[in-house]
């Protein structure tokens, strides 16, 4: 079991290792991270903000927690589908990146509502892209999960397994991984994925949820190779 500050590095080194391939800004881009008052978004915040980062979270705070969001970054309370809000802190704080880690996350609450799902991690993240690509904001980064691929055939599971899903969280996190590549090959901005499996211990004041960042993360920049 990996330590809390262990985890939140390997966020803050995806990042970096993500930054490195799309040519960074000589200062860094501001940080839009959505969800970054739940589990795994906060501690991308607290890795983001140690390394010096600006950082704007966007969080609706249904299960998310305000303190869990240090006072340095920039909390916006509000839906990552209200695509003027998100419009907006593209402009007015110069994002020029976005970890995207809001949605919804119980398994067994997606198949008694598989609808909520669809739209809170499918529709909404279609939205978020769409706002993306339509500020030019360079650099994406999604958070989804192993649950994709379902009852796996081999352990461990290889990145380029085959992907099928066995409940409505799982397809709609596959959904969101579907619809990434196209958009930002368009007009040549970058995209990488993470992946996130298990529960596990959290940071003091914050609160556990179901996921943690796995330590093999894939950083694929759109028609290039794949980095392991």
């Amino acid at each position: 079991m990996r330590p809390p500050a262990d985890r939140a590095a390997s966020i803050l080194q995806t990042f970096n290792r993500f930054m490195l391939i799309c040519a960074p800004m000589a200062n860094g881009p501001t940080v839009l991270v959505t969800g970054g008052a739940g589990y795994i978004g906060a501690h991308a915040v607290l890795a983001l903000r140690e390394a010096g980062r600006e950082v704007v979270v966007l969080d609706d705070l249904s299960t998310g927690i305000r303190a869990a969001v240090p006072a340095d970054a920039t909390l916006a309370v509000g839906d990552v589908g209200d695509a003027a809000l998100v419009a907006d802190l593209f402009v007015r704080h110069r994002i020029g990146a976005v970890m995207h880690f809001a949605g919804s996350i119980l398994v067994p609450e997606s198949v008694e509502n598989p609808l909520k799902y669809y739209h809170n991690n499918t529709a909404k993240s279609r939205a978020l892209i769409a706002a993306a690509v339509s500020a030019g904001v360079p650099h994406f980064i999604f958070s989804s999960t192993a649950a994709t691929y379902g009852i796996p055939e081999h352990s461990p599971v290889r990145e380029d397994g085959p992907q099928r899903p066995i409940n409505p969280y799982g397809t709609s996190k596959l959904m969101t991984e579907t619809m990434l590549p196209r958009p930002f090959s368009i007009i040549g901005l970058m995209k990488s994925l993470v992946r996130s499996i298990a529960p596990n211990t959290v940071t003091p004041n914050i609160r556990s949820q179901s996921e943690r960042l796995v330590s093999s993360v894939v950083i694929r920049p759109v028609g290039g190779k794949r980095s392991r």
